[in-house]
């Protein structure tokens, strides 16, 4: 016989009624009894091995914790290849900037930074395109070639 008075299930299984007993002995108790009181250790250890998984999977949304960090992980190695990434654009728009300055094309920037203000200095293309020097200001020579060939034709 169980505690409660009724014969044990033969699966192996709890009882409905050794599960109201547990249930009322739970209810009883509170999480620093748990902690603090040596007789009930066996106890905390036996619901930790039961009810952690289930209390991690509320928690996180996660199989396990140890699922849960490795996607937490995946996202950080993301985010530093992504601002790798980023500052490798940077400069290489820096580097594009800077041969665009030196060609001539816009001398005077827009004194006002909004994109909504039409008044200002627009793009001025070079009066005499020259493919050779085209070529050393990174513009595409061959679409430069082309240009001039329609302005002869």
């Amino acid at each position: 016989m169980s505690a409660a008075g009724a014969p044990p299930a033969s699966d192996g299984a709890a009882t409905s009624a050794e599960i109201a007993s547990c249930i009322a002995v739970l209810s009883r108790l509170t999480p620093s009894a748990l902690r603090d009181d040596p007789a009930l250790a066996p106890l905390r250890e036996a619901g930790v091995k039961l009810f952690g998984p289930e209390v991690l999977r509320e928690r996180f949304g996660q199989a396990d914790a140890i699922e849960y960090l490795r996607e937490l992980n995946g996202h950080r190695e993301l985010l530093k290849k992504l601002t790798r990434l980023h500052t490798e654009v940077e400069k290489a728009h820096a580097v594009r900037k800077a041969e665009a300055a030196g060609c001539g094309i816009n001398p005077n920037p827009h004194p006002n930074p909004n994109p909504n203000c039409n008044t200002g200095p627009s793009l001025n293309p070079n009066p005499n395109p020259n493919p050779d020097q085209a070529a050393g200001c990174g513009i595409n020579v061959q679409r430069a070639q082309r240009l001039q060939a329609i302005e002869e034709a």
